[in-house]
């Protein structure tokens, strides 16, 4: 787990309650958090309490089972203490009561947000207008200032997405949109519903990154990513942790309206990335970008056959795993350019390195 990064949390079933109507963590849960504690499992990242399911309590009386919780991991000082709300099946007041109610003990907030749907043809005004994290960080903030905020479950349509869509080249649009609008409005933390296999017991999930819906153990043949996987593992290579806010471009306007462009800091220091998507149907030429120096610059360019493909195309060359399910070279070289101007393909996204440092960038 340590050497693949994966953060661990563990979701406990909110439907065990006492004679009084209370969630009782002694009937489902201290006996796991003493075998964990005892076993040196204490390494994973968080721990929760249900999911989109408040069984018909209300935000204050979920808020106290969490609170419950708390007391409950507060035995085992041996584990994580780190507590995440599940709260995405309390909104608007209830979430506030919620919040309230867990003052001082929840760890982090998480909530859900799917869509906007990008089955063909889609709008790309749509996608740049999704704002995932802005109202949930201020509704946040104006209770419990600064606590961590996690969109714990997004795709590109919820209950399942759509087969041939969510799990295409055409979802890069609005995904790569989301991996970087949500820390741009304020979430600390994302997360990609799903990786394999079902959404809801017995429908399987149209929005994983690998594998066909349902896909448990080689049942359905082999696990070959989608291409946002693709897109997320160059994501992490490239992008740093810090988002630079507006970005200036220059172009013909026309064509600068249908891309969807983000500043930041890169992940290798003394660099600059500039992530964006284009829906334009042809080429689009950008002679400047929030003042950078175009050259020398590396590509990384992302096409497909067409949109609706499973398969996915760095700088014309398509991405493949081996039978070991390794990428055959990691770091995933770009294309290193001199020429001006910046060309970027049409019905293409992905993410361009410069060299060089902005304000903001450690």
């Amino acid at each position: 787990m340590a050497y693949t990064g994966v953060r661990l949390l563990f979701d406990f079933s909110g439907n065990w309650y006492n004679s009084a109507g209370n969630w009782d963590p002694t009937l489902n849960v201290t006996s796991q958090l003493a075998y964990t504690q005892e076993k040196g499992y204490g390494k994973n990242w968080a721990w929760q309490m249900g999911n989109e399911g408040t069984g018909g309590h209300t935000g204050t009386q979920w808020g106290d089972f969490f609170n419950s919780l708390k007391k409950a991991l507060a035995q085992y000082p041996g584990i994580s203490q780190t507590l995440n709300g599940a709260s995405s099946s309390v909104g608007g007041t209830s979430a506030e009561d919620f919040l309230r109610a867990t003052k001082g003990n929840l760890n982090v907030y998480s909530f859900h947000h799917y869509g906007p749907d990008v089955k063909p043809p889609f709008s790309m005004d749509s996608i740049k207008r999704a704002n995932p994290c802005g109202g949930v960080r201020s509704m946040v903030d104006s209770i419990v200032p600064g606590i961590l905020v996690a969109l714990e479950e997004s795709a590109c349509a919820p209950l399942g997405g759509h087969d041939g869509v969510c799990n295409r080249f055409i979802d890069g649009f609005y995904w790569i949109h989301v991996m970087t609008a949500a820390a741009e409005t304020g979430c600390h933390i994302l997360h990609r519903q799903d990786v394999v296999g079902y959404s809801f017991p017995g429908m399987g999930s149209s929005y994983t990154l690998a594998g066909p819906p349902g896909w448990v153990n080689s049942s359905l043949g082999a696990l070959n990513p989608h291409p946002d996987w693709f897109t997320m593992v160059l994501f992490k290579q490239l992008v740093g942790l810090m988002p630079l806010g507006n970005v200036s471009l220059s172009g013909t306007q026309a064509e600068i309206n249908d891309i969807d462009p983000h500043v930041w800091c890169g992940s290798k220091k003394g660099t600059v990335v500039f992530v964006y998507s284009n829906a334009h149907t042809s080429d689009i030429h950008l002679t400047s970008v929030s003042g950078l120096n175009l050259t020398p610059r590396t590509e990384y360019m992302l096409t497909a056959p067409s949109l609706t493909a499973d398969e996915i195309h760095l700088n014309g060359n398509k991405m493949t795993v081996g039978t070991d399910a390794m990428l055959p070279e990691y770091p995933i070289p770009g294309k290193t350019s001199t020429s001006t101007p910046l060309v970027l393909p049409s019905n293409s996204y992905g993410f361009v390195v410069f060299n060089g440092n902005l304000p903001g960038c450690p």
